[in-house]
């Protein structure tokens, strides 16, 4: 029978667990499995490339929610993104409005957010989703 530290980590572990997959729209892949018209080639080169699949659709639904970061000093928000070494950093992020308010009204599918890295709060984070598809950069 587990003993009632056990029961009270899993009650604890388990939303935390159930919360952060949730919020990991990435899949690791390999090129070949990429379409070659999704492929950007880049003058830079890297030894040991990591690629990764992004769930936009549902990563764009799960960001609808975000508060704007002019209206709230937190979110509750957070995204996982992979960074360069293959990790995974956790950001809380904010809706921003980058266009004027008219041309905003007429793109409505062109959405940007920013955000800071849970870990290191200097390590910012910019995203805007489009029809085209996810642009970001830490």
């Amino acid at each position: 029978m587990p003993s009632r530290a056990q029961i009270t980590l899993s009650i604890i572990l388990f939303p935390i667990v159930l919360f952060a997959q949730k919020n990991n729209f990435w899949e690791m892949t390999d090129i070949n499995d990429i379409k070659k018209e999704d492929v950007i080639e880049y003058s830079a080169s890297l030894d040991n490339p990591i690629y990764y699949k992004l769930d936009k659709g549902s990563m764009s639904a799960f960001l609808s929610n975000a508060p704007d970061r002019h209206e709230s000093s937190s979110s509750s928000t957070l995204i996982a993104i992979p960074n360069p070494e293959g990790e995974i950093d956790t950001f809380e992020v904010f809706s921003v409005q980058t266009m004027s308010k008219k041309l905003a009204e007429s793109l409505p599918n062109v959405k940007s957010y920013v955000g800071r890295n849970v870990s290191n709060k200097s390590h910012a984070l910019r995203i805007t989703i489009t029809q085209q598809g996810f642009f970001g950069m830490t």
